[in-house]
């Protein structure tokens, strides 16, 4: 695990990530760049959402909001059950792996996570950040990854298949059902009591309400799925 998150000033001009709340953009800082996330290839993190909460030294409900938000727009995905988050963009390749050996290590952790859809669909996401690298290395004549590279790559990432290309966007965690093949359902299907009045739309009650019930959801969810995707 090294030390730091190579990561250049392009991410301030990166318009995906400046338009998210101060409590988003944090969230997807610790999911790229905290000592839980750089035990992983760059964009993977293997945790629950109390990991993330952790991470981000924020509270759950803050941190569930702000997950919500990503999986909207669609920065983020989410495997509940095997509790892996991959970032689906990535502002530069600055985690290039300029040494061969630093992609032979990468496969390595990525084989210790759970096979699953998300954990997979990563793939193309480690290839741009070899390919944009190796284009960008000033000492790199011919832009490409070097043959030693190659040959690592056809021998580990090459030979993972790869989720069809899917619409990630909707996933939400306040969505009813989330389920997906790519993402299971989150919390299971929400249905309102019938003896409680609806709030208006954004009335700070039912904004109250939304995160009271995340929070009974999930700690509901964390009980009965402890011990998955170890």
């Amino acid at each position: 695990m090294t030390a730091f998150t190579r990561i250049g000033p392009s991410l301030w001009n990166w318009e995906r990530w400046t338009s998210l709340s101060p409590s988003e953009q944090i969230l997807w800082l610790a999911l790229y760049t905290t000592a839980e996330a750089k035990r992983l290839p760059p964009g993977l993190f293997h945790g629950s959402i109390t990991a993330m909460a952790e991470a981000s030294h924020r509270q759950v409900d803050e941190t569930m909001m702000s997950l919500d938000r990503l999986l909207e727009a669609e920065l983020v995905e989410f495997d509940q059950k095997a509790r892996i988050l991959r970032l689906t963009e990535l502002p530069d390749a600055g985690e290039y792996p300029s040494a061969p050996s630093i992609l032979e290590s990468w496969w390595g952790k990525f084989m210790i996570l759970p096979p699953c859809a998300v954990r997979d669909a990563h793939v193309p996401t480690i290839r741009w950040i070899l390919d944009r690298g190796a284009a960008s290395a000033k000492k790199n004549r011919s832009k490409r990854p070097t043959p030693l590279h190659e040959e690592i790559w056809s021998a580990t990432f090459a030979t993972v298949t790869v989720p069809a290309p899917r619409r990630r966007g909707l996933r939400r965690l306040l969505d009813s059902d989330t389920s997906t093949a790519a993402q299971p359902g989150l919390f299971g299907e929400r249905r309102p009591s019938p003896s409680t009045p609806e709030a208006p739309s954004g009335s700070p009650n039912q904004k109250t309400s939304e995160i009271n019930n995340l929070n009974m959801i999930y700690t509901h969810s964390s009980v009965c799925g402890e011990g998955e995707g170890e």
